[in-house]
């Protein structure tokens, strides 16, 4: 991967703080697996015992019960997943499946227990991060991983939103954190199949704003999103607008994203 060294800090936070011959030795034993919407990681009940880590996207794990598939959490970018079958080399105990277009590395086992040969610290550090993860999980039952992406979807094309991103870009630049706003006529949008799968490599959040007048554009931003912001006028009837059943942004699905 050309860029590969856009992903060193996600990878810094999995194995410590990391060299340029480090970050090389890792992709070059590594494969890249791209993923498109509902594609399976793996399946509860593999036995294979292969680390992934998510480069760009986000994935959702799900497990069997008795009422059908329930859905234990979101994997975003800079988190392993399949992780425990290298500590324990048990099966799967859950599945995971790409929630929309994502990019994962891939270790497995045998050039894992080659790279901490050559590098011990590599295991500890990524023991520690699934520890605080597990400890995280357990004080925190319903967090999510925060959102990349966020679709914002006007119910009304001509609504003017302008002054509400503007004044969000605003308060969350006080924060340190960037916001992209993005349009189907952006100029910065010169090719939309580059850009939405660049779009992770993006610093910040990326605000997607769509409606019923570019609808090939809104399906877009719905596949690539984690969030969906449903934006209307106050006065407006409460009716379902035709953006809402284009997009089906209602169906109930394994797949669904969070919606405001």
């Amino acid at each position: 991967m050309d860029n590969y060294q856009y992903f060193g800090p996600y990878l810094s936070q999995l194995f410590g703080e990391l060299t340029e011959t480090q970050l090389k030795e890792i992709f070059a034993i590594s494969k890249v697996v791209h993923l498109n919407t509902g594609d399976y990681i793996f399946k509860e009940g593999n036995t294979e015992n292969t680390l992934y880590i998510v480069l760009t996207g986000r994935c959702r794990a799900l497990a069997k019960t008795d009422k059908g598939l329930k859905a234990l959490g979101d994997i975003s970018a800079g988190e392993p997943v399949g992780e425990f079958a290298l500590f324990t080399r048990e099966p799967r105990s859950a599945s995971v499946i790409a929630l929309r277009k994502s990019t994962v590395l891939k270790i497995e086992e045998s050039d894992y227990n080659n790279l901490v040969a050559k590098n011990p610290g590599f295991a500890n550090k990524l023991t520690e991060f699934v520890i605080k993860r597990m400890r995280r999980n357990a004080f925190q039952q319903h967090k999510q991983s925060a959102p990349k992406n966020i679709a914002v979807v006007k119910l009304q094309p001509q609504q003017d939103i302008t002054p509400w991103t503007n004044e969000t870009k605003q308060q969350l630049g006080l924060m340190d954190v960037a916001i992209n706003v993005y349009y189907a006529n952006s100029q910065a949008v010169d090719s939309t199949k580059d850009f939405f799968d660049e779009l992770d490599e993006h610093q910040g959040l990326n605000f997607l704003v769509c409606d019923d007048q570019h609808e090939e554009w809104a399906k877009q931003c719905i596949t690539y999103c984690d969030l969906v912001l449903v934006v209307s006028d106050f006065y407006a009837s409460e009716d379902i607008k035709p953006i809402e059943n284009q997009l089906n942004l209602y169906t109930s699905n394994i797949l669904n994203k969070k919606y405001i």
